[in-house]
């Protein structure tokens, strides 16, 4: 069945083809007609290019200028769901380099993908199977019954993801993130060494993880939230969740006191239990203890969790204690907070 799709390919055709995202229509980058017939299948603007799968690693170097800090980025996530964006060069074909000079590249980890991409010698332009402004789709039979009279050819076989690739862009430097995905900010900025920026309208989703989301997980939540400002406010996400919550508990009245006796602005709040959904949403989870850090990583293999004071000093329990100690708590929380977390946000958006 493959000699098939290679030979539509071949041919100028388009076919729909799993990944380990979402399902994916492809078509021969450098066929001019080909690329035009995805476009119109998807009604997508002619100004919005398509990712490329690149045939080989080699093509990438001839297609893209590559900043030696990023080839780190490819060999450890090509094949993946990582989308880099670069500065295209002369050797990028015109159908898919953007009006800024830019091609967007990745090489899926699929095994009938990489199967293909190893018996052709022209790279694919690549989008998601469906109409612009839909959402992706992950069966062959969707595409089937959607798209299947608008393609030449839908292989049966599901798509192995349940979101599409995270979209970088490092043609910039600092990079900047376009798009989230199955790639973490986290991992990211833990293999190049260095800070990334956010695009515009990309959100940061926060945790806060203590035990019980009655103390010191809403404290600094509310305080973060008090300090972010109107310029930051819309871009971050902010909650706090419990490893060993029990869900509905009020906010704990030390905990609340300590806050409205400094003028923070506190909302009604009830505590919640971390689940595995709060994880894949959270672009960093701050831990006040290792055993919550331990837990997090228990509960899934996404890279996303942090100790929430940067030396990885545990932040004490008050739970038991006079509120004196709620107060030694909350400034502990405060200086981590205006010294380290609240930086590192206004670095992501400036």
């Amino acid at each position: 069945m493959i000699e098939k799709v290679v030979e539509i390919l071949k041919n100028g055709g388009v076919v729909a083809i799993p990944t380990e995202t979402v399902f994916g229509l492809v078509a021969d980058a450098t066929n001019k007609e080909a690329v035009e017939r995805i476009y119109e299948i998807k009604q997508r603007p002619k100004e919005k290019p398509f990712t490329v799968f690149p045939h080989s690693k080699e093509w990438i170097e001839k297609a893209a200028e590559i900043d030696p800090a990023v080839k780190i980025l490819i060999e450890k996530f090509m094949p993946g769901p990582l989308t880099l964006v670069f500065k295209a060069t002369d050797g990028a074909p015109e159908t898919v380099v953007s009006d800024a000079g830019k091609i967007g590249i990745r090489i899926p980890d699929h095994s009938f993908v990489k199967d293909l991409l190893a018996r052709i010698d022209f790279p694919l332009a690549s989008t998601s199977a469906n109409i612009s402004g839909q959402p992706p789709m992950f069966s062959y039979k969707d595409v089937e019954r959607k798209l299947g009279n608008l393609v030449d050819f839908v292989y049966p076989e599901d798509a192995d993801g349940n979101q599409p690739s995270t979209v970088l862009d490092v043609s910039k430097n600092p990079p900047v993130l376009l798009r989230k995905g199955p790639v973490s900010l986290l991992d990211i900025e833990d293999t190049l060494g260095q800070e990334i920026k956010f695009g515009e309208d990309v959100i940061l989703n926060i945790i806060f993880l203590c035990t019980g989301n009655t103390c010191r997980s809403p404290m600094a939540t509310w305080i973060l939230k008090n300090k972010l400002g109107s310029d930051l406010i819309l871009n971050v996400e902010a909650v706090s969740r419990g490893t060993d919550a029990l869900n509905g508990m009020p906010m704990n009245e030390f905990a609340m006191e300590v806050l409205l006796e400094k003028g923070y602005r506190v909302g009604p709040h009830m505590s919640q239990r971390l689940t595995e959904s709060d994880i894949k949403a959270a672009d960093i989870i701050y831990c006040m203890e290792r055993y919550h850090l331990e837990r997090v990583k228990e509960m899934s293999d996404k890279n996303v969790a942090r100790m929430f004071s940067p030396d990885g000093e545990e932040v004490p329990d008050p739970i038991g204690h006079q509120i004196s100690f709620y107060r030694i708590v909350r400034e502990m929380i405060e200086h981590i907070i205006d010294n380290h977390i609240l930086p590192y946000i206004k670095r992501k958006f400036e």
